[in-house]
């Protein structure tokens, strides 16, 4: 219980922190002529951030005894009193977000749930509050492992609500690249390569807090030009400002694509199922499809 209460000690904490954070976005942007910021998608992303904090009032209760069921069945049981035990739990969780992050952009239903995070074309702080609204009915599911391992339902909500935190922060176009920590740590510059639209960008850059998984499973890839980024999803048909059109967006198309009659059940299972862009019948592309096209000749 006292483990709880910090996580929610945590968010409440870190909230003048963020606004601050945003406040000195927005004068840096305005002194440099940038207009990074649109008011409806700003509205969108903070009404998906609260619908989010709300849902996981309850998601979490259910995440806590889920796990609480393997952390009871455990393993292992670690010593609670050292560092090591937090660092260990820190890796372990962040390879587990990692994980999650991955299936998300491979699985389409996952993707569903995910897409309304990368459906704003703006890239700054309150991007950071634009969370799905379904994420806490399935993440804690690519913890389930750790519990096993014998560490604390609590511990691991808290360390995963610290990297939940941290991942507002990397929403910025007003930071550059920081040196040798762009090594080891999810940066803002990892970030927007993972938010950008530009083709050699889709698919990168999972990571939470450490960036060390994707150079360790080529899903890395460094920003070039932060001109020339692009944000959004690439669909015309979508209102990236508005909060229930955005959440329903592909929901939608998922049912479109699985109640068409010219296709086996298989094929609507695969259509639920398969990497995002995969069709029956091989009219769309996949972001890997497209990726190992050859490029167009000037």
């Amino acid at each position: 219980m006292e483990t709880t209460l910090t996580q929610e000690l945590l968010y409440l904490y870190s909230a003048p922190i963020v606004a601050i954070a945003v406040g000195t976005e927005l004068a840096v942007n305005y002194a440099e002529g940038h207009h990074y910021h649109d008011k409806k998608d700003t509205i969108a992303s903070v009404l998906l951030g609260l619908t989010s904090v709300v849902v996981e009032l309850f998601t979490k209760v259910i995440a806590f005894f889920v796990l609480g069921f393997f952390f009871f069945h455990r393993w292992y049981s670690p010593d609670t009193s050292t560092w090591g035990y937090w660092i260990a739990l820190l890796l372990l969780q962040d390879f587990g977000y990692w994980l999650c992050h991955y299936a998300e952009h491979k699985v389409r239903i996952l993707w569903a749930s995910h897409l309304p995070h990368h459906s704003s074309e703006q890239f700054n702080i309150t991007v950071g509050f634009r969370a799905s609204v379904f994420k806490g009915f399935y993440r804690y599911l690519f913890f389930i492992p750790i519990a096993f391992l014998g560490y604390h339902p609590a511990h691991i909500l808290l360390v995963y609500v610290a990297g939940q935190i941290h991942g507002i922060f990397v929403h910025t176009r007003s930071i550059g690249k920081l040196g040798f920590l762009e090594w080891i740590f999810v940066t803002p510059s990892h970030h927007r390569v993972h938010h950008a639209s530009n083709l050699e960008y889709l698919d990168k850059n999972y990571g939470q807090l450490l960036i060390i998984w994707d150079r360790l499973f080529g899903t890395f890839q460094e920003e070039k030009e932060r001109s020339h980024l692009r944000f959004g999803i690439d669909k015309s048909s979508l209102d990236s400002k508005n909060p229930l059109a955005v959440t329903l967006f592909e929901w939608k198309n998922i049912r479109q694509d699985i109640l068409r009659r010219d296709i086996k059940w298989l094929d609507r299972l695969r259509y639920i199922v398969y990497v995002p862009g995969w069709s029956h019948d091989g009219t769309r592309k996949t972001t890997k499809m497209l990726q190992s096209q050859p490029p167009k000749q000037a």
